[in-house]
């Protein structure tokens, strides 16, 4: 899984060491890992509600 950011290649988070992913992006906004889940609860549930998303979709009960 890769994300790219203009040339840059932004590696998957888990595999990254914190001081050099600062150094390579050192604006990067730090959110609270409780509050970047809720957010994204959040924009799941919202796209649920409009139709996006199934509940299946996000509960993963289609996956069983």
């Amino acid at each position: 899984f890769q994300i790219s950011i203009g040339d840059q290649t932004v590696p998957f988070i888990c595999d990254l060491e914190y001081e050099p992913f600062l150094e390579a992006f050192p604006d990067v906004p730090q959110t609270d890992l409780q509050l970047a889940i809720r957010r994204s609860l959040e924009v799941f549930c919202d796209q649920v509600q409009r139709g996006w998303l199934t509940a299946s979709d996000v509960t993963g009960e289609s996956l069983r």
